[in-house]
């Protein structure tokens, strides 16, 4: 079995940040942007190939409700994810990677945004 992946991802989602929509004077809903570092050694040191990586899980908790899964990420290069239409309230996130294996990396720290 190989070992998980290290989180150079300790500060996995590095950004959150919330923008307006646009236009619609009705709707108050935001977005909010997550970026993440790709792993590219293992939680030993040893190398990580991106063609080991298979993706990645993100994890939401709303207005300190349970954390559950919110996206699926397949694409290992991918290193973004934008919520879209959030409300007023407090989001956490964290984000967990996996390999080809179906071995996962330990969680990522949770980052939290607020929207008033």
């Amino acid at each position: 079995m190989k070992n998980l992946y290290h989180m150079a991802l300790t500060a996995i989602i590095i950004l959150l940040s919330a923008c307006s929509g646009g236009g619609n004077t009705d709707s108050q809903s935001e977005s909010i942007e997550l970026n993440w570092d790709i792993p590219s050694t293992r939680y030993d040191g040893s190398p990580l190939a991106m063609n080991e990586l298979n993706g990645y899980k993100i994890f939401q908790r709303i207005n300190n409700s349970v954390f559950t899964e919110l996206v699926y990420i397949t694409d290992a290069q991918v290193n973004q994810f934008t919520v879209s239409n959030v409300t007023t309230g407090q989001y956490q996130y964290y984000i967990t990677a996996f390999d080809v294996d179906g071995n996962a990396s330990p969680l990522s720290n949770t980052v939290e945004k607020i929207i008033p």
